[in-house]
């Protein structure tokens, strides 16, 4: 979980928030595990900007569950489509 930290959001842009947000984590977890913080070049936007991404990909309904599907299986739709993808 460490190794993959995704800032979004205006906070993230205080002065010198990422590096004061890994020193913080750094003195809480151990120094083996591997800590990568990405700060995107807008975090602000990123968030809206991925969602606009995945919605106009042509592989949008492969992560979607429909209430139909819901309905039909309950949550073992989840877990059919979305396990072996993990």
């Amino acid at each position: 979980m460490y190794n993959n930290i995704l800032l979004t959001g205006g906070n993230c842009l205080f002065p010198n928030f990422k590096k004061r947000l890994e020193n913080e984590l750094r003195s809480m977890i151990n120094d083996d595990y591997p800590l990568r913080i990405t700060l995107p070049e807008n975090p602000i936007t990123h968030a809206l900007d991925a969602g606009v991404k995945l919605t106009n990909s042509s592989d949008y309904a492969n992560y979607c569950v429909t209430k139909r599907e819901y309905d039909e299986h309950g949550e073992s739709i989840c877990h059919r489509k979305f396990t072996d993808s993990c």
